[in-house]
């Protein structure tokens, strides 16, 4: 199950943060982009060095451009 709170979605990798969770996430975004007409607007992908963190931004990226989404990914680790 996807639980998002105050501080986003926290989970633990491998019970719920999963490749399927992750790209259940990234078609919600990108049907909402679709849905606001902001496919043409890029969004930024980038990951830091946890484990698990380029595959799932590699994961997100894969669906919001098959969803028609402007996607910018990052080629290293950027941490924010």
């Amino acid at each position: 199950m996807i639980r998002f709170g105050t501080g986003g979605w926290r989970a633990i990798i491998g019970q719920d943060f999963i490749c399927d969770n992750i790209r259940r996430v990234a078609a919600g975004i990108a049907a909402l982009a679709q849905a606001q007409g902001k496919t043409d607007r890029a969004i930024v992908i980038g990951y830091d060095r946890r484990f698990l963190s380029e595959n799932a931004a590699k994961w997100v990226a894969e669906v919001l451009a098959a969803g028609g989404v402007t996607v910018w990914f990052l080629n290293r680790s950027a941490p924010t």
